[in-house]
């Protein structure tokens, strides 16, 4: 059971990392950070997704961030030239510059869409705090790199397989 669950988050990071765009690495590291700060790795990633979708408008000039990314001194076509972890990283350090709790969610909400009230317990600390959690989650050899979460993938495959042709040979009885 133990090694099915981490063939399953190695399969789940690798998939991410394809849609984000964000090393698997990092997505690994950051799940620890979300879990530290009991933020589920969904809204983590839910919150990355339309992080990006918002700064690319924003870049644009379009779309609610624009005026958020404004109001936090940032410029979204210099944001959107960084990787996915480096905005995160930029995002949560001037959200923390942002001292009233009620302009703090407003703000998020713009960036993050639903997830963003949820991402402020994992942006805590700003850049230094992420990069600490994420330097302990290699420790403790949770950091999976992208050779490792494709084998896991793969592992993930063929489990899936095995259990299908468990159920069709069951089926056949």
């Amino acid at each position: 059971m133990l090694f099915e669950g981490a063939i399953e988050r190695g399969a789940e990071v690798e998939k991410l990392s394809k849609m984000l765009g964000a090393s698997t690495e990092s997505l690994s590291q950051l799940k620890q950070v979300a879990e530290i700060a009991h933020v589920s790795f969904e809204s983590l990633t839910k919150g990355f997704r339309l992080m990006e979708k918002n700064v690319s408008l924003a870049a644009q000039g379009t779309g609610n961030a624009a005026k958020a990314l404004k109001e936090l001194g940032l410029s979204a076509s210099e944001l959107k030239k960084l990787n996915p972890e480096a905005q995160f990283e930029v995002l949560a350090d001037s959200l923390n510059q942002v001292h009233n709790a009620s302009d703090k969610v407003r703000l998020s909400t713009q960036i993050f869409g639903k997830a963003g009230a949820e991402m402020i317990p994992v942006m805590e600390g700003g850049s230094k705090a992420i990069a600490s959690a994420r330097e302990e989650a290699d420790r403790l050899g949770l950091t999976l790199s992208e050779t490792s979460t494709h084998q896991l993938a793969q592992a993930h495959e063929a489990m899936v397989k095995l259990k299908m042709a468990f159920q069709g040979a069951a089926n056949t009885l």
